[in-house]
Formats: C-alpha cells, sequence, structure tokens
C-alpha cells in the first residue's frame, strides 16, 4: 500500500501537465488534481488503518497464546513449535 502511494506521489507531479495534453479545461484540471489529491489521501488514512489494526491482531495473538499456555490447553514444548 506504502509502494503504491509512494507511485501516486510521484505521478501526481506530473498531473498538471496530463492535464494540460489532453486540453481539459481550468475547472475540470482542478476537480481532476482535487479528486486525486484526496485519492492518495484516503490511501495514507487506510494504510495507517491497516498498520494499527496488524499491531492490534498481532498482540491478540500473543495474549491468545499466553492464556492457552497459562491455562494448560497448550504446553510450552507445543507453544514453541
Amino acid at each position: 500500500m506504502n509502494h503504491a502511494r509512494s507511485c501516486a506521489l510521484e505521478w501526481h507531479e506530473t498531473l498538471p501537465g496530463l492535464c494540460v495534453r489532453e486540453k481539459l479545461k481550468e475547472t475540470r484540471a482542478a476537480k481532476v488534481m482535487d479528486n486525486f489529491s484526496w485519492n492518495i489521501r484516503v490511501m495514507k488514512g487506510q494504510t495507517e488503518l491497516l498498520k494499527s489494526t496488524t499491531i492490534q491482531c498481532q498482540e491478540h495473538l500473543k495474549q491468545i497464546h499466553e492464556v492457552a499456555t497459562a491455562s494448560g490447553l497448550v504446553t510450552s514444548i507445543e507453544s514453541s513449535l
């Protein structure tokens, strides 16, 4: 996701030139730029959300493993596998 966002940011720099080349009117070009910028911000937000969710999931899995070991559902030998 970070790679896609960085590629989009690189492409964002060439977008005004593409709008001129495609002979978009100023208002339409501004709308294209705004929409593209919005999409990049959404990608950033989704990337941050995914990262925090991954961290939370790892913590939950760790807690589940600790509870299973403490309650005897999993022996310490099995847990190391």
